[in-house]
């Protein structure tokens, strides 16, 4: 037995190169902002060296964090939150088996 398989194309796109050597020559420049001279593009070499200097500085120590004024719970408090979460899911447990047996 001959099965036909179909023959798959592939369409041609027409996706032009990039043509970077023109648009090497001369770069874009922001009409609105003004080119800097030589002197302020060293007052800026100088600003970058300043903050390369102060971030060699240690950092300062961490300080303590604030007391919190949350809620606090003694030992037999939190027993008695337990023993509640505890006889509520035994009440769940025994709802569903009555609702299992009776249907």
């Amino acid at each position: 037995m001959k099965f036909k398989i179909p023959e798959i194309k592939i369409p041609k796109v027409n996706i032009p190169k990039l043509r970077r050597d023109e648009n090497k020559a001369e770069p874009i420049v922001d009409e609105d902002a003004p080119v800097p001279d030589d002197e302020a593009a060293e007052d800026i070499l100088d600003e970058l060296e300043e903050t390369e200097e102060q971030a060699d500085e240690p950092a300062p120590a961490p300080q303590e964090k604030p007391k919190s004024y949350g809620m606090v719970i003694s030992e037999d408090q939190l027993r008695i939150v337990w023993a509640g979460e505890i006889g509520f899911s035994l009440l769940i447990v025994l709802a569903s088996v009555l609702i299992a047996i009776a249907s």
